[in-house]
């Protein structure tokens, strides 16, 4: 089995994780035999169906793509990290990059500005639920 496929990366994954084959299957809720044919390179999952995998392998969709080697799992928000840095500086990337892709392919500039302002709109709205909690509105 070709080791850059995504079959035999799920199955590389599922093992490290001592996970049965069930296991996953229930996780990503699909049957026991439609995992093994993902692992089979007889049938290849849909994008969602992707997305379930790799959270349940703590993995990234592009490992499983094979459009990275770094099989590393996702980085976790720890207690000391501030959600806003990551949130301000992937908004100042998607304002300043060109040639943005999105599932493999090149997004046109309405879909990028589309996606920039939902960003940035939810960015002011945890702003705005931080003001309130940390000084609640009395009613």
């Amino acid at each position: 089995m070709n080791n850059n496929s995504i079959g035999y990366r799920i199955l590389n994954l599922r093992k490290k994780k001592k996970f049965t084959q069930k296991e996953l299957a229930v996780k990503v809720h699909v049957t026991e035999a439609t995992m093994s044919r993902y692992e089979n390179n007889l049938r290849e999952p849909k994008g969602e169906i992707i997305n379930r995998i790799a959270l349940a392998l703590n993995t990234t969709t592009d490992y499983l793509l094979g459009r990275s080697n770094n099989s590393l799992p996702i980085r976790e928000l720890d207690d000391n990290k501030s959600i806003d840095i990551d949130l301000n500086t992937f908004i100042k990337k998607l304002e300043d990059v060109d040639g943005l892709k999105f599932h493999g392919e090149f997004i046109d500039e309405q879909t990028r500005s589309i996606i920039l302002k939902t960003l940035i709109h939810a960015r002011e709205i945890a702003e705005e639920m931080h003001r309130n909690k940390v000084n609640p509105i009395k009613q």
